[in-house]
């Protein structure tokens, strides 16, 4: 199952950098302070974030045996500018995440797809409202171009959600990224 979650997150990070390869730096949508954040579910959870626009559901190119492994799975992706996240929530078929496993998967997905050399991050445990939290933020090179990121990671049981902010760092997308992830929140 841990290999599933990271190729799962491998997906992911990939789609994210690439989005931004291919964003030009004048692109960067809607000055900060001129954004109306709204909270978004993600998918059918119980979790929700807080994002500068509305979220839009992804289809993944997964194979027969990763799409079996759970028995739900919904990916959505938000962009704004320079600006990316991805939010996953999957319930995976008999088996509960490992969730260190998970968060070290995802970001050594990330950093395989970058200079590594170059790149500067941490990755630190936590919690939300009760549920064990895996995060990990910094920067690396792709293709010659910074990329800044900021992720958590959180699980209960077989259920697993996943939040990745990766984006052309700015002052505005480094507010983004910490709000965004710091509105990470779970229904009653």
């Amino acid at each position: 199952m841990r290999g599933n979650f990271r190729l799962l997150s491998s997906l992911i990070i990939s789609v994210a950098v690439c989005v931004l390869a291919s964003s030009s730096n004048d692109a960067l949508g809607d000055p900060a302070d001129k954004l109306i954040w709204k909270r978004y579910t993600i998918g059918r959870s119980v979790a929700n974030v807080e994002l500068p626009s509305k979220p839009s559901q992804i289809d993944l190119p997964l194979s027969a045996e990763v799409k079996n492994a759970y028995s739900h799975l919904e990916t959505y992706q938000m962009i704004h500018g320079t600006f990316v996240v991805h939010m996953s929530y999957g319930v995976l078929r008999g088996n509960s995440v490992n969730l260190d496993a998970a968060a070290e998967g995802a970001l050594n997905q990330l950093l395989a797809n970058c200079d590594e050399k170059n790149s500067k991050y941490s990755a630190w445990k936590g919690k939300i409202q009760g549920r064990e939290a895996r995060y990990f933020g910094g920067y690396a090179r792709f293709q010659g171009q910074h990329l800044g990121f900021y992720a958590c990671a959180l699980s209960e049981g077989g259920k697993f959600w996943q939040v990745i902010c990766t984006y052309m760092p700015t002052q505005d997308n480094e507010r983004f990224a910490k709000k965004t992830i710091n509105s990470i929140k779970f229904a009653k």
